[in-house]
């Protein structure tokens, strides 16, 4: 399957890990790139001493990384799937290192893993994202109209008697 940009972001309904894995896709973090056409893998140096190992199915976008995040896919996985999306010439065909293999062996051997993202479930991860978003716009919405009232109690009183008042 040749995926977009788009399809890779909508496999995280977080905005703050789609923005995080869009600068680790810039790729000046990541390293030891490989694919053999169903999974491409690579390591991302984090903020600590040594590297995140990353794996990818290719059929499914499902993804191991040995990151200590508790999202699936986290930001690692992410940004080297929107890396290779973006220049997949990068990613060489060479044997996959012993960190990738096992995983993909169970994988190939259908043996279930967590992260896999199945249609019902990009479906529920979406319908959470529009209530998220509808929920922080109702928020807004309220902070708004605290404000426009706080300034209208201003504008009644008088500025000039604000400053006896405590808010």
């Amino acid at each position: 399957m040749n995926w977009t940009l788009q399809q890779i972001l909508s496999l995280s309904a977080i905005p703050a890990t789609q923005s995080n894995a869009q600068k680790i896709a810039k790729g000046t973090t990541l390293s030891n790139l490989g694919t053999d056409e169903s999974f491409l893998w690579g390591e991302c140096q984090g903020s600590g001493s040594s590297a995140y190992f990353i794996t990818i199915d290719l059929s499914d976008g499902a993804a191991k990384c040995n990151c200590p995040a508790r999202q699936f896919p986290c930001k690692h996985a992410l940004g080297l799937f929107l890396y290779f999306a973006a220049s997949p010439h990068v990613f060489h065909k060479v044997t996959p290192p012993s960190w990738a293999t096992a995983w993909m062996e169970k994988r190939k051997k259908g043996t279930p893993v967590i992260s896999v993202v199945t249609p019902e479930i990009q479906e529920q991860k979406t319908v959470r994202k529009e209530e998220l978003e509808d929920k922080k716009m109702e928020t807004l919405k309220k902070d708004l109209d605290d404000a426009i009232l706080w300034v209208e109690d201003i504008i009644r009183s008088g500025i000039a008697s604000q400053e006896s008042r405590m808010y």
